[in-house]
C-alpha cells in the first residue's frame, strides 16, 4: 500500500532472520489502529517483515526478500532522524552525515532493528534529508548498487589496517549487498588496494590476505 508520511511521531519495525527452511515459523508485522491511525493490517513472511506505522492513513507493509550476514540489532526511541543517524554512525563506526529537511527537522521517531542490517535504514535516512556515507553521496551508492548487480566494477577500493569485520561492513554499505562472514578471525586487519574489481574479486582477495572467507548472501 502506497500512502503519504504524514506524522512526526513514527513507529518503524524490521524483522530480519536465518530461517531452517523445514522449520521456519513465519514472522509477522503489523500497523494497528490506534492513536488516530484509521489503517491496520498485517503482514506474515518467512525470513522477515518490515512495518511502518504512522498516524492517519499511514501504514507500510512488506515482506523481506533479503538475508542479512551481519548481525546488527538497533532500537531508538523518539529520536530525531538526525540523532538516528548519530546513534547509526556510532554504533557501526562509519562516518554517516546527515542534514534533514526543514520540513521534518523535529520529527520523533521510534525505530527497531533485529539481526538486520542498516541499508533499509540508510533508505529512510535518505528520503528525509541529504546523506552522506563514508564520504559518499547515497544517491551515488544507489548508483553503484545498480551497477554492480549489472555486472560491473568498482573503480577503486581500499582498506588501510582494517579488521575484516570494518572492512565487509564498509562493503555492504559501499554495495548494498547483504554479505556474511563463513569463517575465519573477522578480528584480523588487512590492507587492501585494488581498481577496476568486481565486488567478488575483492572478497576473494581478502580471503587470500586474512584467511577470513566472505560470502555474498544470496537473496529472494
Amino acid at each position: 500500500m502506497k500512502n503519504t508520511l504524514v506524522t512526526a511521531c513514527l513507529l518503524i519495525i524490521s524483522l530480519f532472520g536465518f530461517e531452517n527452511t523445514g522449520f521456519a515459523q513465519k514472522k509477522d508485522c503489523s500497523c494497528i489502529k490506534v492513536g488516530g491511525r484509521t489503517c491496520s493490517g498485517t503482514v506474515k513472511c518467512t525470513k522477515g517483515c518490515s512495518a511502518i506505522c504512522g498516524r492517519k492513513n499511514t501504514c507500510y507493509l512488506a515482506c523481506s526478500v533479503e538475508l542479512i550476514g551481519r548481525n546488527l540489532d538497533l532500537e531508538f526511541s523518539q529520536k530525531t532522524s538526525r540523532e538516528l543517524a548519530a546513534a547509526l554512525a556510532a554504533e557501526t563506526q562509519v562516518p554517516i552525515k546527515f542534514e534533514p529537511y526543514s520540513r521534518g527537522i523535529n520529527e520523533l521517531y521510534d525505530y527497531k532493528l533485529v539481526n538486520s542490517g542498516i541499508w533499509k535504514l540508510l533508505e529512510f535516512l535518505d528520503k528525509r534529508g541529504t546523506l552522506v556515507v563514508n564520504g559518499i553521496d547515497f544517491e551515488r551508492l544507489r548508483q553503484l548498487k545498480k551497477t554492480l548487480k549489472e555486472g560491473g566494477r568498482l573503480a577503486r577500493v581500499r582498506f588501510n589496517n582494517t579488521s575484516v569485520e570494518q572492512a565487509v561492513l564498509q562493503l555492504e554499505i559501499m554495495t548494498g549487498e547483504y554479505l556474511r562472514i563463513v569463517s575465519g578471525d573477522s578480528t584480523k586487519r588487512i590492507s587492501v588496494d585494488v581498481r577496476q574489481a568486481s565486488l567478488s574479486y575483492i572478497l576473494e582477495t581478502i580471503r587470500r590476505k586474512s584467511g577470513v572467507r566472505v560470502a555474498i548472501t544470496a537473496t529472494g
